[in-house]
């Protein structure tokens, strides 16, 4: 039987596909948190908006919805104040993931 010896491949080698394979894919992260990001921001500005509606509706006769209605704008306020704070921690994240990133 006659055989056939294939290098495998330098260290050298090995270690620069390495480095490739994890620079593409913190591309591939720093990308989907990207579109994500930008879906957060749009929600987020949206509820501005619909904060923004509720608050210049005049309050009404009925004190139980305008009771409701400061209930609501308050909740979404809070929900304004998590996205801004989980966009804040994305964003601190992509620039570290793309700062400590391999180059290719």
């Amino acid at each position: 039987m006659t055989g056939t010896n294939i290098p495998l491949g330098s260290k050298e080698d090995e270690t620069a596909l390495r480095s490739r394979t994890d620079a593409l894919a913190a591309d591939l992260v720093v990308a989907r948190i990207e579109t994500l990001l930008q879906l957060l921001r749009r929600r987020r500005t949206e509820l501005k908006a619909q904060i923004a509606n509720l608050q210049s509706v005049q309050p009404s006769a009925e004190t139980r919805l305008t009771e409701l209605t400061a209930a609501l704008v308050g909740q979404m306020s809070d929900s304004v104040a998590h996205l801004n704070l989980l966009v804040d921690q994305a964003e601190l994240f992509v620039q570290g993931l793309t700062r400590d990133a391999p180059s290719a």
